[in-house]
């Protein structure tokens, strides 16, 4: 008799089959557990990708081109406090912070106008520039595709 396990998450249960006749098989979240790539779901039913973490310095000056809504320079400062602090070059208005995700970067921010969201870019190996989108969660709703570029 041979025996195998999945580990899943959400609850965590293991599969347990025997041949081809399972013997245990509960109703539970397909996703599987990874200790080397984070899971990256992109919006809600979306399929989960693996991506393998990028070593990025994230501090520097970004452009972020968004069509439709306009071009600003964001400035990611070195991380103190356990964040990397984000601005807007030229503004006051404009807080957040930036996390890696595997190849993602993210960028959580709100505005001195009750406005708030997410960026979100797949960054290229070289962590040089990426594509993705902007997410307005607070003072309106909208979604809006965005590509940034490390300007130093």
């Amino acid at each position: 008799m041979q025996l195998r396990s999945t580990l899943v998450a959400s609850p965590i249960v293991f599969l347990v089959a025997c041949a081809s006749h399972t013997l245990f098989a509960p109703q539970s979240s397909s996703l599987e557990h990874s200790t080397t790539q984070p899971a990256v779901r992109t919006s809600p039913g979306e399929q989960l990708v693996r991506q393998t973490p990028l070593d990025c310095a994230l501090q520097g000056r970004w452009k972020i081109q968004t069509p439709n809504v306009g071009d600003v320079v964001l400035i990611i400062a070195a991380p103190h406090d356990g964040a990397n602090h984000v601005a807007q070059e030229g503004s006051s208005n404009f807080e957040g912070t930036a996390e890696m995700r595997g190849k993602t970067l993210e960028i959580l921010f709100h505005t001195g106008t009750s406005q708030g969201g997410y960026y979100e870019w797949t960054l290229d190996d070289a962590c040089s520039s990426g594509e993705g989108k902007l997410v307005i969660t607070a003072g309106g709703h909208a979604e809006h595709a965005s590509t940034l570029k490390r300007l130093d």
